[in-house]
């Protein structure tokens, strides 16, 4: 509440990415005590260099251009599904392993 008179709408997205960050880290240390669990730091990097790069893409190339009017805005989701694609093409196996519940 104390950053909302500076920030507006940006102080509680702000506040919402360090609640879930501090959730993220208290759930892996206590957890790690009790589970075992393996962390597939590989893959993690990979969906995140591939989200962002599609993210770069279409601001570089697309935000706020021509194209980017009535019909033409369907293109977003072609940005933002090429990691999907891309993803799902390097991890067939295992998503299909999950989907049949196969963990």
């Amino acid at each position: 509440m104390i950053l909302i008179p500076y920030l507006n709408y940006f102080a509680s997205a702000w506040t919402t990415l360090a609640c879930y960050l501090a959730m993220t880290i208290l759930c892996y240390t206590i957890g790690k005590r009790f589970y075992e669990f393996r962390i597939e730091w590989k893959k993690i990097t990979i969906i995140f260099l591939l989200t962002l790069g599609s993210y770069f893409l279409y601001e570089f190339f697309w935000h706020e251009s021509i194209y980017d009017k009535n019909l033409g805005r369907f293109i977003r989701i072609f940005f933002f599904a090429i990691p999907l694609f891309i993803y799902f093409q390097l991890d067939k196996k295992e998503i299909k392993k999950v989907a049949r519940g196969h963990l």
